[in-house]
C-alpha cells in the first residue's frame, strides 16, 4: 500500500511541475503582450494590476 502511495504521490508532484511551468509561461506571454491596435499593454494587464494595487480577489 505504501509502495502505492509514493507512485501517486510522485505522479501528482510531475503533473504539478507540469502545470507550474505551463503556468509560468503563460505569465510571460501575458508580461510581453502588446496590443495589436495601439501598442499598449492589453486589457488583460491593465485590469491585473488593478486588481492586485486595489486589493481585490478573484471569486470564482
Amino acid at each position: 500500500m505504501a509502495q502505492h502511495e509514493r507512485e501517486d504521490n510522485d505522479a501528482l508532484k510531475a503533473e504539478n511541475d507540469k502545470i507550474r511551468c505551463e503556468n509560468i509561461a503563460i505569465r510571460e506571454a501575458l508580461n510581453n503582450a502588446i496590443c495589436p491596435k495601439c501598442g499598449g499593454p492589453p486589457v488583460v494587464k491593465i485590469l491585473t494590476s488593478m486588481s492586485i494595487s486595489s486589493g481585490l480577489k478573484c471569486t470564482s
